[in-house]
């Protein structure tokens, strides 16, 4: 049996990698302000992408077909949408009031949900039209959730920390559809 290879190498501090999710596509933070988009496959470089005001990036994320790449940066608590098809930003998501901490696109890439350091809500886009669907509460006493959704299901995945202790949390809630959102008219995740 062959592996077959593709390594980069020579970066400053690599500290978030994200993967199309059949894995074609790879995005690899380097240094603190900087995204390199590679094809794994053929080891090419799809884009170079320097955020402009050089603030750190705090989370990114690769949607599953690999086209579009959501970033937020230290300096303001927006998600940046970037298409790398053609090549060029699409939005700016606005709707956290403190620093990014991480995003995750749902396995159809239909939805994207995105949490904050401190005790913010977790908030549910919709990624046709990039809106706010649902902002989603976090455990009373618990701070800075680091969110995904699972592959191949709607579930959320939730790892809180408890504010004052060493406990940790981990929820699994079944994120709503577009529809069912659209049907219950509750935005809330109440």
């Amino acid at each position: 049996m062959r592996f077959s290879e593709t390594m980069w190498t020579n970066f400053e501090n690599p500290l978030l990698v994200s993967f199309s999710s059949r894995g074609e596509k790879v995005a690899i933070r380097t240094g603190r302000s900087h995204i390199l988009v590679h094809d794994v496959l053929s080891g090419d470089l799809i884009k170079d992408l320097s955020n402009e005001d050089g603030n750190s990036i705090q989370g990114q994320a690769l949607s599953p077909d690999g086209n579009t790449l959501a970033y937020a940066t230290r300096k303001r608590p927006y998600i940046e949408i970037y298409d790398l098809l053609g090549d060029r930003p699409i939005t700016t998501l606005k709707g956290h009031n403190l620093v990014l901490y991480q995003m995750s696109f749902s396995p159809d890439g239909k939805r994207l949900v995105s949490s904050s350091i401190g005790y913010s809500p977790l908030i549910l886009w919709d990624t046709k039209k990039w809106s706010q669907v649902a902002s989603l509460p976090i455990t009373p006493g618990s701070v800075s959730p680091v969110t995904r959704f699972s592959q191949g299901s709607n579930n959320l995945i939730i790892y809180e920390s408890l504010l004052d202790s060493n406990t940790r949390n981990v929820r699994i809630l079944k994120a709503p559809s577009l529809t069912e959102i659209e049907n219950s008219g509750n935005a809330t995740g109440q």
